[in-house]
């Protein structure tokens, strides 16, 4: 009895995980016009459903950049939180003073020593 459990949670994962995938290949084939208003819209639900508890994880690279440009073109006070481990290039770092300059709401965290030395803590 135990084994055809597994087997039905297998199926559903395996099934899930298709219909994620097939998802993932449709949204890829959209053009650019079409994928800005989606992503903006999750957004705003995201916002919406947050309210102020929504911020952005910013580093500095290309993904955090994009998102925050969309963030903040519905939200141009949205919080972006950096965090310095003490690894990132000079040119990441300067990226992000320029954007603080250009008025983002920047927030530097520094993560603790043990953080640093041994990585993410996972639980």
């Amino acid at each position: 009895m135990e084994n055809r459990v597994c087997e039905n949670q297998e199926t559903t994962i395996m099934r899930a995980f298709e219909f994620r995938k097939e998802g993932l290949e449709y949204l890829q084939k959209l053009p650019l016009e079409e994928k800005i208003p989606l992503s903006k819209n999750l957004i705003v639900s995201c916002m919406e459903t947050f309210g102020e508890q929504v911020y952005i994880s910013f580093s500095g690279g290309k993904d955090s950049t994009v998102l925050s440009s969309l963030v903040c073109s519905l939200k141009p006070d949205i919080l972006h939180l950096f965090s310095d481990t003490g690894c990132e290039y000079p040119e990441t770092l300067s990226f992000v003073e320029e954007e603080r300059q250009r008025g983002k709401t920047l927030c530097l965290c520094v993560p603790f020593v043990g953080m640093v030395r041994y990585g993410p803590l996972s639980v």
